[in-house]
């Protein structure tokens, strides 16, 4: 990944840490998440790697559906993080 892509991902990332944490109870999938949780949704690369970092990071967990769509909320370091501010 590009420098330039790495930064947005990242800048994509801090935008859905600040909507999962306005909105604890959302959940949608990468598609949801990037027209209705973002203020511009971004190239869809750039979204499925900010998602992975927060992945990574324990931010957001990955729920798989029994049709193979997979869901997106906020995960446990998410959970923790909120309750300790």
């Amino acid at each position: 990944m590009s420098k330039s892509a790495e930064g947005d991902a990242q800048a994509v990332a801090r935008e859905i840490l600040r909507y999962l944490r306005a909105h604890p109870e959302a959940a949608d999938t990468l598609e949801g998440a990037a027209r209705w949780w973002l203020d511009r949704p971004p190239a869809m690369d750039v979204m499925e790697s900010a998602m992975r970092m927060l992945e990574d990071e324990q931010f957001v967990q990955r729920h798989v559906l029994p049709g193979g769509a997979a869901v997106f909320r906020g995960g446990r370091r998410l959970s923790t993080a909120d309750r300790t501010h």
